[in-house]
């Protein structure tokens, strides 16, 4: 048997200095206060065993397993754990030790050891491979609530295939990576045989060449013969032209002189003209300026006597309205001074002596009133009311109107209550919609860190110098080709696998820039790249799909790129065509010998070289795949965020219901509170309506006499002032009228002066203007005068100038007529000149050409006409031309080739046989796996249910395998029922229950699996005392083959264990452990 036999602590957390406990053989159980360091024994056992993750230790750096001291003590340099394990009663010492800043030390029985020598350790005794052996505090609901299937890594390990999948990952890998050899292995077979087919290609063209040359050589030295026998014969026709010419230049040069001497006796002539011309019109010039001059003057009189005119037409007009005014205002002056000599003064003074007498008799009365005034004060509420019932009636209604509003106030209060509950349901729909909103957020950060990590890996994943080029040449280079042109989603496998690795290639500026980051990958051994300089890019002739084709897309038809890369992307997928299936592309596969590149939507390339290829390239599968990871990822995220924008509206428009809810609540509080205002109004006025009605009973026995006299008193003062106002009013209009005429006669004599000043200064103003005026007409007649001497000197100059300018237009033309005359000769001159020296090269040109072409030897070799020889010769050229460049040294490359292939295709047979074996291997290795987990899984259910019928004798447990087809791959889910409870959903069980589940799959577990010694935390945290109880009693029976170590805080799970430690804190802050046997106790 195999089990925990002790523990030392040293320095480790909590625990200071040395702490050892012992562990029962069978059945342990640790507890103690929250906080005082039980948890920490459990972290001790896992750290000496080899933990690497320090948050698995509940810490967040490794310094915090050393104890960091408190005012009592120091900080500990150093932490250090031995385990004692006793393996078939011998005993093994494990340590960990740990200084700080420093690395772990390992120890096995005293010695030094690597942590991989304690894993070695271990496994051999068959410990550490069981991932339930340890479980701490809230592990236990991970194995039923863990989304990444903890039952069925529980039933892994019992079946003893834990490391299945890690082990056919490894396989998998090494089947990739041969494959991936394979892959390479064919596809440079392919290249090779295309490369041989091209070769013996070659080897054709060239002995066809060598058959043409041999042809054109004797076509050629014919066309020769031809070609000199032409040029004698031209020789001897070029030198009759050339005398002719000469003959003709002769005489030319004699037209010419005679023309040059007529030409300059005429411009002499023409010259003196220009003279006496100019000196006419300087003096034309100069009568034009007087006259301008003279009627500028003119204009400036025309204009002044006209306004001189206007303004006098103005003085009589104005003299005529002063005179008009003058009239009027004297008659107003004769009105005015009569109405204040009608003016009746003592009438005036006989009206303010009454007015003062009623004023003294008014002031009487209102003394008498204030008198008697307070008298019927308390009288006078009941002046104007009615009788005493009609006052009992008022009563009754208003007693009325407070009983109906009082129940319109109960119904507005149930409409309130009816909002608050409405108000209540939209408030719960919101906060579930904020839920899933906050969700979908929460889900689109997660989507944006897997975009991250994806668009990351996609850097991981490129050959390692395109990786190291992106990262540390990036201003160097335009980016790779992949990332350049954005391929639609459905079109990504056809695209990428035509591309290959072509995808990977790094587009530049220039070859140089190609060449210096070549050189940086050479000197730093950085791997492998190609380079696309843009200035490499030819001009790629993009063809027209012939019409008959249909189901068919051009590749730069369905992607979308920058213009900048235009010549590039034609280059590569300018004469691309994707086919819808391989059928399709299958008929149409003479277009390959048209210049064009055929591939399906599924993947399948067709070369011109006669092959198709297909499958999935290993290169570039990592790279398509990740794409489609990033596509998807985007995809989600779009649909999250517009899943989101509907929340968000449908948030705003509850919010908007709330609020409207709201403000109609408050609207009816408002309502409600002005209607409890009027009732109590009109509660306050019923108790006024009472006290009135005792008043009225007073006012019956007294206060009517009283009310009479003092209604009596007030008319008369009403009639008083009355009186009073009258006199007042009569008497300010007579005083105010006097005031305004005495103002108005005053007002009239003034403008009368003032209009008369004005008439006098008009009259002084006529007589000036009327004297300018005079003035004005002798300067016009002078004007008159002058202009008409100076037309007249003006007319005979104009004659004379205009006798000059026609004899000057007839020198001119004739001047002109000698000099297009000379023109013409002079042209002729120069074409002859220039055809005499052309035929005197042409001439020299055949003559060389005779000597240089002259060759003994030369005879006609065909015997065709010439036009046969030459359209011989272009037909044989062209066909030349058309066999395109010519390798000599083709056929011994060939054989070279043929030799290389042979020997690559031995390779490829021992890769394929390597590629069946490892297949074979992971086939057996899978239904081996399979055949365990299938075992494990029965008996691990029937173990399960019947440990549920402990706890839960009338509810019924299952497992089941959600995917039998795919058993390693699928998860195992639970099934609980009961007639009592409706599970439908294991988020509905309690905590208790959840706990439950997890010890019926713990307990399972170790009943078939041999893990010699478990050490869980607090995993009865939930239970009650009667689960507890059968908890404690399972484990008292499973002590007896297996060592359970439990931290716990029931008492009633204690009952059954051998051993019980306390842990507590000391008064210093430190943990101690105290220990006691329950046998003993008992």
């Amino acid at each position: 048997m195999i089990y925990l036999k002790s523990l030392e602590l040293t320095n480790f957390k909590s625990f200071i200095g040395n702490n050892k406990i012992p562990f029962s053989q069978k059945f342990t159980v640790i507890t103690g206060p929250n906080g005082s360091g039980k948890s920490n024994i459990l972290d001790a056992i896992r750290w000496v065993l080899g933990e690497q993750r320090i948050k698995a230790l509940r810490a967040e750096k490794t310094d915090e397993i050393i104890f960091g001291g408190n005012r009592f003590y120091s900080k500990a340099n150093y932490a250090k754990v031995e385990l004692c394990l006793n393996i078939f009663n011998e005993d093994y010492f494990i340590s960990r030790k740990l200084y700080r800043d420093e690395d772990s030390e390992y120890y096995l029985n005293g010695k030094e050891v690597r942590l991989k020598d304690v894993q070695f350790f271990l496994n051999n005794f068959g410990l550490g491979k069981y991932s339930f052996v340890f479980l701490g505090q809230g592990e236990i609901d991970e194995l039923i609530l863990k989304e990444n299937g903890r039952i069925r890594e529980l039933i892994e390990n019992i079946a003893g295939i834990s490391g299945y999948h890690e082990k056919v990952k490894e396989l998998l890998l090494k089947l990739e990576v041969i494959e991936s050899k394979w892959q390479e292995l064919e596809e440079k077979r392919k290249e090779l045989l295309g490369v041989i087919e091209e070769l013996r290609a070659e080897v054709r063209i060239a002995e066809r060449y060598n058959e043409l040359k041999n042809k054109l050589e004797d076509v050629r030295k014919t066309l020769a013969f031809i070609n000199l026998r032409k040029i004698k014969e031209n020789i001897e026709k070029y030198l009759i032209e050339k005398e002719k010419v000469e003959k003709r230049l002769l005489e030319l040069n004699e037209l010419i002189s005679e023309n040059l001497a007529k030409r300059e006796n005429l411009n002499k002539g023409y010259e003196k003209l220009v003279e006496k011309v100019s000196s006419l019109e300087e003096v034309l010039k100069s009568i034009d300026q007087r006259i301008y001059d003279l009627s500028l003057r003119e204009n400036i009189y025309v204009e002044k006597k006209k306004i001189l005119v206007e303004n006098l037409k103005n003085i009589e007009k104005e003299k005529i309205l002063l005179k008009d005014k003058i009239l009027e205002l004297k008659k107003r002056e004769e009105e005015i001074g009569n109405l204040f000599q009608d003016f009746n003064h003592d009438e005036f003074s006989k009206i303010e002596i009454e007015l003062k007498k009623k004023e003294d008799y008014l002031q009487d009365l209102i003394v008498k009133k204030g008198k008697i005034e307070d008298k019927v004060k308390s009288f006078e509420v009941l002046k104007d009311q009615p009788d005493i019932e009609e006052l009992k009636f008022v009563k009754e209604k208003l007693e009325n109107f407070i009983v109906k509003y009082r129940k319109k106030l109960e119904t507005l209060e149930r409409y309130r209550e009816e909002i608050e509950s409405k108000l209540l349901e939209e408030s719960k729909i919101l906060k579930k919609k904020e839920d899933t909103y906050e969700k979908n957020r929460i889900e689109i950060l997660k989507l944006n860190n897997i975009l991250a990590e994806l668009k990351e890996a996609t850097l991981e994943n490129l050959p390692r110098g395109v990786r190291e080029l992106l990262v540390y040449k990036k201003n160097k280079i335009h980016d790779i080709l992949k990332n350049l042109i954005n391929i639609p989603k459905e079109y990504m496998v056809a695209l990428y696998n035509f591309l290959g690795n072509t995808i990977y290639d790094i587009v530049v500026d220039d070859e140089n820039t190609a060449r210096e980051l070549i050189g940086y990958l050479k000197e730093r051994k950085l791997g492998w790249a190609t380079f696309r300089p843009l200035t490499l890019c030819r001009d790629e002739r993009i063809r027209e799909i012939p019409q008959e084709i249909s189901n068919v897309l051009r590749a730069i038809d369905v992607i979308e790129y920058d213009p900048k890369y235009d010549r590039l992307i034609k280059n590569v997928l300018g004469n691309v065509l994707i086919f819808t299936d391989f059928q399709t592309a299958s008929n149409y596969k003479n277009l390959l010998w048209e210049g064009w590149r055929i591939v399906t939507v599924q993947g399948e390339v067709f070369h011109p070289s006669g092959t198709i290829s297909g499958g999935v390239r290993f290169g570039v599968e990592v790279a398509l795949n990740t794409e489609r990871a990033i596509l998807d990822a985007e995809e989600k995220i779009r649909d999250y965020t517009e899943a989101n924008n509907f929340l968000k509206r449908d948030i705003e428009e509850l919010g908007i219901s709330i609020e409207k809810n709201r403000k109609l609540k408050q609207k009816l509080e408002s309502l409600m509170l002005r209607i409890e205002n009027k009732i109590n109004e009109k509660e306050k006025a019923l108790v006024e309506l009472e006290k009135k009605i005792n008043l009225y009973e007073d006012y019956l026995k007294e206060g009517r006499i009283v009310l009479r006299e003092f209604d009596s008193l007030l008319k008369e003062i009403e009639k008083e002032k009355l009186e009073v106002e009258n006199l007042r009013k009569s008497y300010d209009e007579k005083r105010i009228r006097k005031i305004e005429v005495e103002k108005d006669l005053t007002l009239v004599k003034e403008n009368l002066n003032g209009l008369k000043e004005r008439l006098e200064d008009l009259e002084e103003e006529e007589k000036r203007v009327r004297d300018e005026l005079i003035l004005l007409e002798k300067a016009l007649d002078e004007c008159k005068d002058e202009y008409e001497k100076i037309n007249s000197e003006k007319e005979n100059f104009v004659i004379e100038n205009k006798k000059f300018l026609e004899e000057g237009e007839r020198i001119k033309n004739e001047i002109k007529r000698l000099e297009r005359e000379w023109q013409k000769l002079r042209e002729e001159l120069v074409i002859l000149e220039e055809r005499k020296k052309d035929l005197q090269e042409r001439i020299k040109e055949l003559e060389m050409e005779y000597d240089k072409n002259y060759k003994d030897g030369l005879d006609v070799k065909i015997n065709l006409s010439e036009e046969e020889l030459k359209k011989l010769e272009s037909e044989i050229i062209q066909e030349m031309e058309s066999l395109g460049p010519i390798n000599f040294l083709a056929e011994t490359k060939l054989k070279e080739e043929e030799s290389k292939y042979k020997s690559l295709l031995f390779q490829i047979e021992d890769i394929e046989g390597s590629i069946n074996s490892l297949k074979k291997i992971i086939k057996d290795t899978r239904e081996e796996a399979e055949r365990r987990f299938l075992n494990a899984f029965s008996s691990f259910r029937d173990r399960a249910k019947n440990n549920w019928k402990l706890f839960f004798p009338n509810a019924e447990f299952d497992l089941l395998i959600e995917n039998e087809k795919e058993v390693l791959d699928s998860e195992v889910k639970l099934k609980i029922s009961s007639q009592k409870k409706n599970w439908k959903s294991l988020l509905m069980l309690s905590g208790g229950e959840k706990s439950i589940v997890g010890i019926v799959l713990l307990l399972s577990a170790v009943e078939l699996a041999p893990v010699n010694f478990c050490f869980w935390d607090e995993i009865d945290a939930a239970l009650d005392n009667q689960n507890a109880q059968i908890l404690g009693k399972k484990i008292k029976e499973l002590s007896d083959r297996n060592q359970f170590i439990l931290i716990s805080h029931n008492p009633v799970l204690m009952q059954h264990a051998d051993i019980i430690y306390g842990v507590t804190l000391n008064e210093k802050g430190a943990s101690q452990v105290l220990s006691w046997k329950v046998k003993e106790e008992v």
